[in-house]
C-alpha cells in the first residue's frame, strides 16, 4: 500500500512541475515577443543587427521573468 501512494505522488508531482514548466516557457516566450515588437521601431531607426538582439537585449530580460514567476 505504501509503495502504490508513492506511485502516485510521483505522478502526480511529474504532472504539476511538467505543466509548471510548460507555462513558464510559453509565458517567456509571450514577454520575449511582446518586448521585441514594443522596441523594433528603435531596432529598425539604429539597424541593430539579429544577432545584438538575441544576444545582448533579449537576455536582459531573463532576470525580470524570474522575477515575475517568483511572486
Amino acid at each position: 500500500m505504501n509503495r502504490f501512494i508513492k506511485i502516485i505522488d510521483w505522478y502526480i508531482i511529474k504532472k504539476y512541475l511538467g505543466t509548471f514548466v510548460f507555462t513558464c516557457a510559453i509565458f517567456t516566450v509571450i514577454i520575449v515577443i511582446f518586448d521585441v515588437s514594443e522596441k523594433l521601431d528603435d531596432f529598425l531607426k539604429h539597424a541593430a543587427p539579429l544577432s545584438k538582439i538575441l544576444l545582448i537585449i533579449t537576455p536582459g530580460l531573463f532576470p525580470f521573468i524570474l522575477i515575475f514567476f517568483g511572486h
